[in-house]
């Protein structure tokens, strides 16, 4: 199973630094690992979690801008329950991920400048509508993917 480099523990921006992913041999399964977060070294021996994509969501800010007035919804209707989420975004702005109907939205996450490449912990129940608002500026460019993984 070849590992991703990450994480990049020069990166000091870099939320989790004791995590390191891998991607098995086929599509769907994303394995993570702990590592000793001060040497960086694998353990002896381990059992990854293994998490399995459930949905695959994507935005582009030039077809629809994201702004600091409402929400814009980016899913209608997750396909499945979700645990865990991987966001790549690269509009530059700060941005919030919310659930729930339109003008009810209640924020799950407020994604910083940049990308998740790494599960983050969440539970999103099959058939929620996700929504993102900018937090400070308007996002007119780039994309958003997100990953949910079951």
């Amino acid at each position: 199973m070849p590992l991703t480099s990450f994480p990049n523990f020069a990166n000091k921006h870099q939320v989790i630094q004791h995590l390191w992913c891998a991607k098995g041999q086929g599509v769907d399964t994303i394995y993570v690992l702990e590592v000793d977060p001060v040497t960086g070294a694998f353990p002896a021996s381990f059992t990854p979690a293994v998490y399995t994509p459930v949905d695959l969501i994507s935005h582009s800010y030039a077809s629809t801008n994201v702004t600091t007035a409402a929400y814009v919804e980016i899913e209608a209707s997750t396909a499945d329950d979700a645990s865990q989420i991987m966001i790549a975004d690269s509009s530059g702005c700060r941005l919030i991920l919310a659930t729930g109907a339109a003008a009810s939205e209640v924020p799950l996450l407020y994604i910083p400048e940049g990308s998740w490449e790494f599960p983050i912990p969440v539970s999103i129940a099959a058939g929620t509508r996700l929504s993102i608002k900018a937090l400070d500026t308007t996002a007119t460019s780039g994309y958003m993917t997100i990953t949910l993984l079951g």
